[in-house]
């Protein structure tokens, strides 16, 4: 039932669903592919100067991430990279802050493997979250940092962000 409503809201917005395993896989590595090209920069924007329609499309792919990251994780990842490419092209801070927090989380699961990049996108949610300054993006800039410590083996360091999320 809960894809069926996704699949109605996603077409709403113009926003295409993966069907099939091998639909699944080439958006991903199409998704992939844009943001290596394009890369993080982004025009800042108030939210009040983004089109409704644009922030809807942002938001939903952000709700469909957040929704099937942990019972299908490929399809996650295609609706996460969406929304990260989303939020930049949009220009909200706030939403690039997040997305970046999410990118942040994919690229950690690679633990030691994926250090550099994942130290690359933590610095830059860090610099963006400064920047927004809301309690949320600070936590989930700790939350998300906290994981990935963890995940690179360096359990005291992920303890310690992880409890000052938690504080936030």
């Amino acid at each position: 039932e809960g894809l069926s409503v996704v699949r109605t809201i996603l077409a709403l917005t113009g926003v295409p669903y993966p069907e099939t395993r091998r639909d699944t896989i080439v958006a991903l590595l199409e998704a992939r592919l844009k943001l290596k090209f394009r890369g993080l920069k982004f025009h800042e924007r108030s939210v009040g100067e983004i089109p409704v329609n644009e922030l809807l499309r942002v938001d939903t792919c952000r709700a469909v991430a957040i929704g099937l990251s942990s019972v299908d994780t490929i399809r996650g990842a295609v609706f996460q990279t969406r929304y990260l490419l989303l939020a930049l092209a949009a220009g909200d801070p706030q939403r690039i802050a997040h997305a970046l927090a999410m990118e942040c989380g994919y690229s950690s699961v690679g633990g030691s493997r994926t250090l550099k990049r994942t130290q690359m996108l933590t610095t830059e949610m860090r610099r963006i979250a400064a920047t927004v300054a809301t309690p949320l993006a600070m936590a989930n800039a700790d939350l998300v940092e906290g994981v990935a410590a963890s995940l690179e083996g360096r359990w005291r360091a992920g303890a310690e962000l992880l409890i000052q999320a938690e504080q936030q």
